[in-house]
């Protein structure tokens, strides 16, 4: 399968490409490319056409199609601008693909990501087209005049901080994005190290309401929803509960509902979860709205109390994360300004 379409394109007199090269190693060959000569890969054979085709127009511009995209890549000195002229929402994962998957394309927004985690939109206005401009900061040896040792740095060596490093190539250049559009990923740089720097709004919530939890954790124990346990006895557990029985031997309360409290913080299977609002209806019913923290992202939990001292939760959409228990009931039910949020 890795040369389908060789033999159709020596009958061309194309070049068949052993992989389909990323737009850093187009730009890092660039002065491999012959002029004039066409690279292939990968023929589909229901469209009939090569899936990539790559071709060097002239000494400083090259051509690029992959499956239903278009890139143009031109050379200004030590400067290499990436032209796209327009996303395809439907297929704009084979712009991710070339890119390494270090940036997710939208017809109007590029969002860049780091640590995999992360996310940051890049282009904040909507955009039509998209203009990214690359430099290589370029790695140079140099002998050290005091300690005789053999260290390297960057030329031009401020070039690596006017924006972001998005590849490196196998003798240590690195690529940097300086910008796209009209943004200056310089200021984007900056963004990430404040985000980096600055503590996360999960902790900060926690640091806030961390009385107000302890003040209903009582209550909770007081009416019976909370127990301390003395003994947690060895029960198999199935794994999809994500509940260690390790982790809940120490210094935890638990729910007569299946969750548990350890200490100023609630555990949901074992999840760390923390108080970020709260309400009272006027009927003797209790409302709280939780927010966890997990690896895979966060879940927000709608619980309350009954006047039977009973508890219940309910999972809320991400989007309803950091609102207030008034504006969900409101989305969830559809309530007009005249009625009142609990009389349904």
């Amino acid at each position: 399968m890795a040369k389908r379409g060789s033999r159709i394109a020596k009958k061309y007199g194309y070049i068949f490409l052993e992989f389909i090269p990323s737009v850093y190693e187009i730009i890092e060959k660039f002065d491999k490319f012959e002029e004039g000569k066409i690279y292939v890969f990968g023929y589909d054979y229901n469209m009939k056409d090569f899936e990539t085709s790559i071709q060097k127009q002239t000494q400083d511009k090259i051509r690029v199609n992959y499956l239903h995209h278009e890139i143009w890549i031109y050379r200004e000195g030590n400067k290499y601008k990436i032209f796209i002229p327009s996303v395809i929402e439907k297929y704009r994962n084979e712009l991710n693909y070339l890119f390494n998957h270090g940036f997710y394309f939208h017809y109007n927004k590029i969002i860049y990501t780091w640590t995999g985690v992360q996310e940051f939109n890049i282009i904040l206005k909507r955009a039509k087209s998209f203009l990214m401009e690359i430099s290589i900061a370029r790695r140079v040896l140099y002998n050290d005049l005091i300690t005789g040792e053999l260290k390297h740095t960057y030329a031009p060596i401020n070039m690596i901080r006017k924006g972001i490093t998005v590849w490196e190539d196998v003798r240590g250049n690195k690529f940097i994005l300086t910008k796209v559009n009209e943004t200056e990923m310089k200021k984007v740089y900056e963004r990430i190290e404040k985000k980096e720097k600055s503590p996360d709004i999960y902790y900060r919530k926690m640091m806030k309401t961390r009385t107000v939890m302890y003040q209903f954790i009582k209550m909770f124990r007081n009416k019976g929803i909370l127990k301390t346990p003395t003994k947690v006895e060895s029960i198999s557990i199935y794994s999809g509960l994500r509940i260690n029985n390790e982790e809940i031997k120490n210094h935890v309360f638990r729910f007569s509902f299946p969750y548990e409290l350890r200490n100023n913080s609630v555990q949901f299977n074992g999840v760390e979860t923390i108080l970020v609002d709260y309400d009272y209806d006027q009927v003797n019913q209790i409302l709280f709205k939780f927010q966890q923290k997990t690896a895979i992202g966060g879940r927000t939990i709608l619980c309350g109390v009954d006047p039977n001292n009973r508890l219940w939760c309910n999972a809320l959409r991400g989007f309803m994360r950091w609102w207030k228990i008034e504006n969900v009931y409101k989305n969830i039910y559809e309530l007009d300004e005249k009625t009142k949020i609990y009389e349904f």
